[in-house]
């Protein structure tokens, strides 16, 4: 996520996708899912270690979507087909362990274990600051308050 430019009108490019494209394509594969999109979503990298991801990046992305009783990942690539078929798992917020949200050099991971799989997901700081935020980090900023739906209660 750290290779971000601005066109003059300031639209969001990564890599050549406009962001805002991408974000009202990923608000309507929620609502397929029968949710609604209200700053509860982000796109993450999947990783590892955060000792080890100082050294290895990756370009694999997940989507998080954060309601009151669900994690839901989503693996899809932009631009998305309009079908996430098993392109996603719903996790309730009562089969995760050990959420958490911590700060590290380039930014933020998210940690967390579901069916005895640990995961490693990160953010980085690059979005949080900007001038012109885009929307994965308005949305982290806007979860964090909330602590992410309660899973940091």
């Amino acid at each position: 996520m750290k290779h971000y430019k601005y066109s003059k009108g300031g639209t969001h490019i990564m890599q050549g996708v406009d962001l805002s494209e991408e974000k009202q394509e990923l608000e309507e594969a929620i609502r397929q899912l029968g949710f609604i999109p209200n700053h509860n979503y982000f796109r993450t990298a999947r990783g590892i270690h955060p000792l080890l991801n100082i050294f290895i990046r990756t370009k694999s992305f997940y989507y998080l979507v954060f309601t009151d009783d669900y994690l839901i990942m989503m693996w899809l690539d932009y631009p998305f087909d309009n079908n996430i078929g098993d392109h996603y798992v719903q996790i309730p917020h009562k089969d995760l362990s050990n959420f958490s949200v911590e700060q590290v050099i380039r930014g933020y991971y998210i940690y967390f274990v579901y069916n005895k799989e640990s995961y490693y997901l990160y953010i980085d700081d690059d979005p949080l600051i900007r001038r012109v935020p885009n929307y994965s980090g308005r949305n982290f900023r806007w979860l964090k308050e909330e602590n992410f739906k309660g899973l940091l209660d």
